[in-house]
């Protein structure tokens, strides 16, 4: 991908959500064959699997599910709670259920990298949505249980106000600002729901890019020069090594140690999970955090 078509885009927000779902599927060296790795159905593979699909809800009476919160926007509260006291449940379209072929409506959908969080298509405020998919996927069987959503919640909010004093302005983060669970508080299935917006908000327009989308090779323009090297050619001719160390590297290790040392919370900041956050001239601004389930904190520091 050309990082000057990303910079002609980055004004419209419908094309900066284009970007980052292609970024996410096709500017991403896999880690092997889809099918040799994963059990959840090729046809939502983010590499090889349908562009969009239909992802089905449920309306469930807010009586009957855990509604946790952690000051999400009015426009995602108002999108999945109904004013009749319904919430929109949603699971993974691979995933079975007590619910399977019944259906409430549908939001198109696009999967992410992860695979089991997809990204809404079409609606004026998009966000993403982690499922609890219940399959193996590279290793791991990718389970969204009540206790996870509480967990990613709570971090949410500590990191929150991590950032409220402005010692961190190269930091910034996804929300996490919205769960469903149901049944059991603790074991029941979960439906989490990330905004797309980074916060601290900003004024002026900015395009994410995944970390591992600096690095790899873009899937249907293999001749264009990897993200990395086009930020460096644009930001740093004279020192490259500079500006990969400083900047690019910089940004992690910096929210590495501020967050461990001044919080206590053990970021999980890796190809996937980061995401640098650039300007309308392509300089870097910030490292925008995302994903909060693996992420622990030391009693001890805190």
């Amino acid at each position: 991908m050309k990082l000057t078509d990303i910079l002609e885009g980055i004004y419209c927000a419908k094309t900066r959500e284009s970007n980052l779902i292609y970024l996410e599927r096709y500017v991403n060296d896999a880690k092997g064959d889809f099918s040799n790795h994963s059990d959840v159905d090729i046809r939502y593979s983010p590499e090889t699997g349908l562009a969009c699909f239909d992802v089905a809800y449920r309306l469930i009476n807010t009586s009957s599910v855990h509604i946790l919160r952690a000051n999400p926007s009015s426009e995602l509260e108002e999108e999945v709670i109904t004013k009749d006291g319904q919430v929109k449940f949603i699971w993974h379209p691979d995933m079975e259920t007590s619910f399977n072929g019944a259906s409430d409506g549908c939001y198109k959908m696009s999967s992410t990298s992860s695979t089991r969080t997809m990204l809404t298509q079409d609606l004026s405020y998009n966000f993403m949505v982690k499922t609890d998919l219940d399959k193996k996927h590279f290793r791991f069987r990718r389970r969204l249980k009540g206790s996870s959503v509480k967990h990613s919640l709570m971090i949410n909010t500590d990191i929150s106000e991590a950032v409220k004093n402005a010692m961190v302005p190269f930091y910034g983060y996804l929300p996490e600002s919205l769960g469903f669970v149901y049944g059991d508080e603790v074991s029941g299935s979960g439906v989490l729901f990330r905004e797309i917006i980074p916060y601290p908000l900003v004024e002026e327009s900015r395009q994410l890019i995944p970390y591992f989308s600096l690095y790899s090779r873009d899937s249907f323009s293999d001749n264009d020069k990897p993200l990395l090297i086009q930020l460096i050619e644009r930001n740093s001719h004279s020192d490259p090594l500079g500006f990969f160390a400083d900047v690019i590297v910089g940004f992690v290790q910096d929210t590495w140690m501020y967050l461990v040392h001044e919080r206590g919370i053990l970021p999980e900041l890796h190809g996937q999970n980061a995401l640098l956050e650039i300007d309308t001239n392509g300089i870097p601004k910030r490292l925008i955090h995302r994903d909060f389930q693996s992420i622990y904190s030391d009693g001890c520091i805190r």
